[in-house]
C-alpha cells in the first residue's frame, strides 16, 4: 500500500513547479445584480465556471507556462513571473479585503448599454473596474448575447485580476496582450468554453480574446 501514496497525494495536491500546492480556490458572490433575472442567473453559472477553471489541473498547468510583461509603472510586480502571479492570484487577497483567503470576493454589477455604445462601439468593451474599487460592471450587450459565456467567465478573470492590483494601460498598445489581466483572463476564457463545451475550444473560429470581437 505504500507505493501508491506519494502518486496519490500528487493527485489530490497538484503543485506548482517551486513544490508549492495550489490550493483550493472558491468564488465568493459577495454582491451580484443583473438588469434582469435571466442575466443574473448567467452571472452566478460564470462564477461558477470561473470556479472549476481555477481548480482545474488542466488550466493550473498552462498558467504555470505562462509568460507575463507589465506595460503600466502601477503594475503590482513588474513583469511578475509565473510563479508569482500564480500566487498573488490564488491567494486571492484583493486591495479591498488585503488578508489571503484564496477566494475572489466579487462585487458584480450588470450596467446598461447606451444606445450610443450600441451604435459606435458595438460591445467591443464589454465592462471595467477599478483598481481602486470593490465593484465589477458588464455591460449588459455581454450578457445578452447568445454563446457568450466563455467571454464573460474571462471578463470576470480579467476584471477581478485588476482587484489584487494587476494593471495595463487604457489605450491597446502592442504590450497589453502580455500583461496579468489579459493573459489570465484570456486562459480562464478559453478553459471555460472547455467546461461549456468541450469542442468550441477546438472550433477555428473561437477567440479566447475577450476583449475583442475577433482574433484578427
Amino acid at each position: 500500500m505504500k507505493k501508491f501514496l506519494i502518486p496519490l497525494l500528487m493527485f489530490a495536491f497538484p503543485v506548482l513547479v517551486s513544490g508549492q500546492q495550489f490550493p483550493v480556490f472558491s468564488v465568493n458572490l459577495i454582491e451580484i445584480e443583473g438588469k434582469t433575472a435571466a442575466q443574473t442567473e448567467k452571472m452566478k453559472r460564470a462564477a461558477k465556471i470561473f470556479e472549476r477553471v481555477m481548480n482545474d489541473p488542466e488550466f493550473q498547468g498552462e498558467l504555470r507556462s505562462q509568460t507575463f510583461k507589465s506595460d503600466d509603472d502601477d503594475d503590482l510586480i513588474t513583469d511578475p513571473t509565473a510563479e508569482q502571479v500564480i500566487e498573488k492570484i490564488y491567494a486571492a487577497a484583493e486591495l479591498y479585503k488585503p488578508e489571503p483567503n484564496n477566494t475572489a470576493d466579487v462585487y458584480w454589477y450588470a450596467k446598461k448599454t447606451g444606445f450610443w455604445r450600441k451604435i459606435t462601439d458595438k460591445c467591443d468593451t464589454i465592462g471595467y473596474g477599478f483598481q481602486g474599487q470593490k465593484s465589477i460592471y458588464t455591460y449588459t450587450c455581454l450578457l445578452d448575447e447568445k454563446d457568450s459565456m466563455a467571454k464573460l467567465v474571462g471578463h470576470i478573470a480579467h476584471e477581478w485580476s485588476h482587484k489584487l492590483g494587476f494593471t495595463h494601460r487604457d489605450d491597446d498598445d502592442s504590450g497589453i496582450d502580455l500583461t496579468v489581466p489579459y493573459v489570465f483572463g484570456d486562459l480562464v476564457a478559453r478553459h471555460a468554453a472547455r467546461w461549456i463545451n468541450p469542442d468550441y475550444a477546438l472550433e477555428e473560429n473561437f477567440c479566447p480574446r475577450i476583449y475583442a470581437n475577433d482574433c484578427g
